[in-house]
């Protein structure tokens, strides 16, 4: 399945993607069995992880590497000498953590263990998260030395288990920099964070749906595609919000629709709007339904002015989600908002729309909010708590245009 696709594709890193009970881990372990197995470090959890390292067996991947590299079939003060000759300068250095090598001669059969500590705390003793980054430096610097080819293959299962998200992005970087050793790297991951700083291109993406692999398009199709829409490349019908970005479009959608994307790569339904306003109204309406989910597969994204939603959606929709779009009608008479709204309309699966504007909708005026966005937000917050009718209205009015979407 998704070997062959890396090699046809001459890739060294792939993410595994999607929600839950799709068969990610499954897959995994059907792909890496017999010799391919042999050639590949899987972990599975930390638990695995911890395996792979620790004096357990003759045949983990530290024991193997150092095995490669020392003689320690002398007495233990021989053996020290060796230890002491590798070099772990690389992963330790600019860390709070620190990785070691014990000597367990006398205890552990000549069996060499790894210690880690931590400058996070006053113990020195690492959590679970950082015990697991230390693991996967000292992987990194095996994988480094890798001597006769004796691994292929990284595979991580779900590398954000007990993490704290501030250490996505260094272990994204970290799987990222060992797949540039020659090394493939996969993963299977539920992190949008780790996913984007660990992939180079977005073929380097396959959502798993009930088993079946969905190989993402590259980044230049998804450009491609979305600018493939007459408010982009009709001057009457631009809007200045794009022509300030027209000439660094594609910086614009590595940093902004990216993103997006890969949230909607956790889920099967998305909810689109824009603004301060309806990102509150986004957050309260998972507060008064979110419990309600059988499974985490609704999330939101707010798109940074309205001649933006066509790149946004367009680009959503080849990659197979459903989508509810909420807007604003603004000036209807006008053709470059006329022409936005029918798109709008046409690319999405379900809409709600407001003429003109949702604050009319919401019987909202200026002099009800000094200051348009904070103002906005906190008086989205005082309708929740007072059971504001038109507000509670709307939230049910999405959440049944969600249900239609599933049905």
């Amino acid at each position: 399945m998704f070997l062959n696709y890396m090699e046809e594709k001459n890739l060294n890193r792939l993410a595994l993607v999607g929600t839950n009970s799709q068969g990610k881990s499954y897959m995994i372990a059907q792909e890496f069995k017999g010799a391919k197995g042999k050639k590949a470090i899987l972990v599975t959890n930390e638990v695995k992880a911890d395996e792979n390292l620790k004096n357990s067996t003759d045949t983990s991947t530290l024991i193997t590497w150092l095995n490669s590299l020392l003689d320690n079939t002398n007495a233990k003060k021989a053996l020290q000498d060796e230890i002491d000759k590798v070099d772990l300068s690389s992963i330790n250095d600019n860390s709070f953590l620190n990785v070691s090598l014990n000597n367990n001669l006398e205890s552990y059969k000549g069996i060499i263990s790894a210690n880690i500590e931590t400058d996070s705390n006053q113990w020195r003793k690492p959590g679970s998260g950082e015990k697991f980054l230390g693991q996967l430096l000292l992987i990194s610097k095996i994988l480094e030395d890798n001597k006769d080819d004796t691994y292929e293959y990284l595979v991580i299962d779900e590398p954000e288990q007990h993490l704290h998200p501030s250490l996505y992005i260094k272990v994204a970087k970290i799987l990222n920099k060992i797949s540039k050793q020659g090394i493939k790297v996969i993963i299977a991951t539920h992190s949008p964070i780790i996913t984007q700083y660990f992939i180079d291109d977005t073929i380097e993406i396959c959502k798993v749906v009930n088993g079946t692999c969905n190989f993402l398009p590259s980044f230049n199709e998804l450009i491609q595609l979305s600018q493939d829409f007459d408010c982009y490349k009709n001057e009457s019908l631009k809007l200045k919000d794009y022509k300030a970005i027209e000439g660094k479009f594609e910086l614009y959608f590595k940093n902004f629709v990216f993103p997006i994307l890969l949230k909607s790569l956790f889920c099967n339904y998305m909810i689109l709007g824009e603004g301060a306003i309806e990102r509150k109204i986004f957050e309260l309406y998972l507060l008064k339904y979110g419990s309600n989910f059988e499974k985490n597969d609704i999330d939101y994204a707010i798109v940074d002015g309205k001649i933006f939603f066509p790149i946004v959606i367009s680009a959503l929709k080849k990659l197979g989600i459903k989508i509810l779009t909420l807007y604003d009608l603004d000036a209807e008479n006008q053709s470059e908002h006329s022409y936005l709204n029918k798109t709008i309309e046409d690319l999405s699966d379900k809409v709600i729309s407001f003429k003109p504007k949702i604050e009319n909708y919401l019987n909202i005026t200026k002099e009800m909010c000094n200051d348009k966005f904070r103002g906005l937000v906190i008086l989205m917050s005082e309708f929740y708590l007072d059971d504001n009718d038109k507000l509670i209205e709307l939230l049910n009015y999405i959440n049944q245009k969600l249900e239609e979407l599933k049905q």
